[in-house]
């Protein structure tokens, strides 16, 4: 399976989260409140049962990058720029 939730790890970041005692646990370090929970059955079975949907779109490689430089010869000192 490609997307398998028991290997699978989501970090929600939210305005909503930063009253005080709305998360429980505080990191050692740096005390950030955090919280860890576990997908319900039913966020699992709706994982497991995603189906792509063929759009005819194929997989492709990004265009050729044009600006990455190709000639790495130093010039010599006589020559003089204008």
């Amino acid at each position: 399976m490609l997307s398998d939730p028991a290997n699978c790890i989501i970090f929600l970041a939210s305005k909503d989260f930063e009253p005080e005692g709305v998360l429980a646990k505080k990191e050692y370090w740096y005390r950030f409140p955090y919280e860890d929970v576990k997908f319900s059955e039913d966020l699992k079975r709706i994982i497991a049962e995603q189906k792509c949907p063929e759009n005819g779109l194929k997989l492709d490689l990004p265009p050729v990058n044009t600006l990455i430089p190709k000639n790495f010869d130093i010039l010599p000192e006589s020559l003089q720029l204008s």
